[in-house]
C-alpha cells in the first residue's frame, strides 16, 4: 500500500523564520516531512522540519531559549558568565539556609522556623532594593531579632563586632525576661506583659530576688499594676 505525503512541498530556500534563515533543503525524514538546513542568526546552523518552522516551534538553534531562561531566572543582571554579585551570594545563601534541609546550616535557621518574607524569597530585585548593597567586605547580613526572620525592618548589614554587640544584647535581654518570668512565678503575676514591656525596652524596675521579702507590696516592686 503506498503511503501517502500530508505534507506541502513548499519551498522554503532563503525565507526567515524567527532567527533561523533555510539554506536549503537536506532530505526527508521517515514520514516524509522535509528535513531544513537553517543558519541561525547566531551563526549556527540546524536541521529543522518545515512543519516546526511553519508553525513556529523552532525559532533558533537554541540560542533563543538559554537567553530566555537566563533572563528569566536574572532578571537583576547578575550574570553566570560575569559573576554573580556577593549581594546575589548572599541572598543565595540566605535562600538555603532558610529552605533547603539539606543544607548544613538548616537546623539552625529553617528548622528552628525562622523564614524569609515572600517578597525576598522571590526576588532578588526586591531583597537588594530594600538592604542595599553591602558596604564593604567587613560587612555581613545580621537580623536584627535573631529570633525574627528574614524581612525589612529586622535585616541589616552589620560588621562582626556589630553582630556580636547585638548577640550581647540579646543574651541581656533573655537573661531580664528570665529573672522576670522567675518574679511572676513567684508574685503570680502576669509575665506575657512584662515580657512584652521588657521587650520594648521599657524602663522597669528590677530589684534583686534577695531584697524580696514574703511580704512585698507586688505593684509596688515590679511598677507594672497598669498592665493589668
Amino acid at each position: 500500500m503506498e503511503m501517502v505525503n500530508h505534507y506541502k512541498r513548499t519551498d522554503h530556500t532563503d525565507q526567515l523564520f524567527g532567527r533561523l534563515t533555510v539554506i536549503v533543503l537536506k532530505d526527508s525524514n521517515k514520514w516524509g516531512e522535509r528535513i531544513w538546513t537553517c543558519r541561525c542568526s547566531c551563526g549556527n546552523l540546524v536541521d529543522v522540519s518545515g512543519s516546526s518552522l511553519r508553525e513556529g516551534k523552532t525559532k533558533s538553534c537554541g540560542c533563543l531559549r538559554q537567553e530566555e531562561t537566563s533572563k528569566r531566572l536574572l532578571t537583576h543582571g547578575e550574570s553566570a558568565t560575569t559573576g554573580y554579585t556577593t549581594e546575589y551570594k548572599i541572598w543565595s545563601g540566605m535562600k538555603q539556609r532558610c529552605l533547603n534541609p539539606k543544607q548544613t546550616k538548616y537546623t539552625s535557621y529553617g528548622g528552628r522556623g525562622i523564614k524569609i518574607c515572600q517578597e525576598w524569597s522571590t526576588s532578588f530585585e526586591t531583597f537588594l532594593k530594600d538592604v542595599g548593597r553591602r558596604p564593604s567586605i567587613h560587612h555581613s547580613l545580621d537580623r536584627i531579632d535573631v529570633n525574627g526572620n528574614y524581612e525589612p525592618n529586622n535585616v541589616r548589614w552589620a560588621t562582626h563586632a556589630e553582630q556580636q554587640a547585638n548577640k550581647r544584647k540579646v543574651c541581656v535581654m533573655q537573661e531580664r525576661i528570665n529573672e522576670l518570668e522567675t518574679l511572676c512565678r513567684r508574685y503570680e503575676e502576669r509575665f506575657d506583659c512584662l515580657e512584652a514591656i521588657c521587650k520594648t525596652g521599657s524602663e522597669i524596675q528590677m530589684p534583686s530576688l534577695q531584697s524580696l521579702g514574703a511580704g512585698a507590696d507586688r505593684e509596688g516592686v515590679l511598677g507594672v499594676s497598669d498592665c493589668f
